[in-house]
């Protein structure tokens, strides 16, 4: 997990504010928390491509600011301990949280290509992702599952199909620029729009998932992902498919109106037997 620390946060100008995180392994059995690698500011990681698990989740990786505007990959088993440390430059990026191979044996790195510095919505949206990958023994450079480019601000792993790597694909806002360095690739402000795309190993691309304009994010369990199936409990059709909200303001909207006509009734057969008892 990543935790934000109030303590150290430390105002920039009147409308930005440098909040420092650290990442934690946390211990799901007794909420202890174990904290990784060292203080760095929010705005140094992308949150998109922070860390990944391996699929036996003995080991994860995470990504630390570099020492030169870009980023390090650092590596650790479930204790904590350690392992490797890969500098990945500016324009490589841990591909998500997804990124670990089936195998376990290797993870997936997205090069940007493209602008990357003060771009115009069209600049964002022309940008290309590639795959490779490093050794998830030690870091080196490896051999993978060839897949092609996909276009796109940005782009994160959700996991694996088989050989199909499974990604989340985030196009600009209309009338989006970057022009500072406070711009996030996968911020909700920054998104127009996400699709879920599958990077197949015959080359080609295919559109999973083409959510309405207003979704900004996604996510999938990888089990999901990696079965193809959802293999829950089906749940049983409801009599009234309306959300209980959307019911109750109908049941007040109508009760009201049945209830002053009610109320008229009864005044109405009151006044009529009264009238009887008086004539007669």
């Amino acid at each position: 997990m990543l935790s934000h620390l109030e303590d150290f946060k430390v105002p920039v100008d009147a409308k930005h504010l440098v909040l420092p995180l650290r990442y934690a392994l946390l211990d799901l059995d007794t909420a202890d928390s174990v904290p990784l690698a060292d203080i760095f500011e929010a705005g140094d990681v992308s949150l998109a491509w922070a860390a990944a698990f391996a699929p036996d989740g003995r080991n994860l990786v995470l990504t630390v600011p570099g020492s030169t505007n870009g980023t390090v990959l650092r590596a650790y088993d479930a204790g904590g301990t350690p392992l490797w440390d890969r500098d990945l430059g500016a324009e490589r990026h841990l591909a998500g949280s997804g990124a670990y191979t089936p195998d376990g044996r290797a993870i997936a790195i997205i090069t940007l290509d493209g602008c990357t510095d003060v771009c115009d919505r069209d600049q964002l949206a022309a940008r290309r992702w590639t795959v490779s990958y490093v050794d998830a023994a030690t870091g080196a450079d490896v051999a993978g599952p060839p897949l092609p480019a996909a276009p796109g601000m940005a782009m994160r792993a959700l996991g694996w199909h088989g050989t199909d790597l499974v990604v989340v694909q985030s196009r600009p806002e209309d009338g989006l620029a970057k022009d500072d360095e406070y711009f996030t690739e996968t911020g909700w402000y920054e998104t127009g729009d996400v699709r879920v795309l599958a990077l197949r190993s015959d080359d080609t691309v295919s559109v999973l998932l083409d959510p309405p304009n207003d979704v900004t994010s996604i996510d999938i369990p990888q089990d999901l992902i990696r079965d193809g199936t959802f293999a829950g409990p089906t749940s049983s059709p409801s009599l009234l498919p309306v959300r209980w909200g959307v019911l109750m303001q109908v049941s007040l909207c109508t009760a009201v109106p049945l209830l002053l006509i009610a109320a008229g009734a009864v005044v109405v057969v009151r006044r009529v037997l009264w009238r009887r008892r008086v004539s007669g």
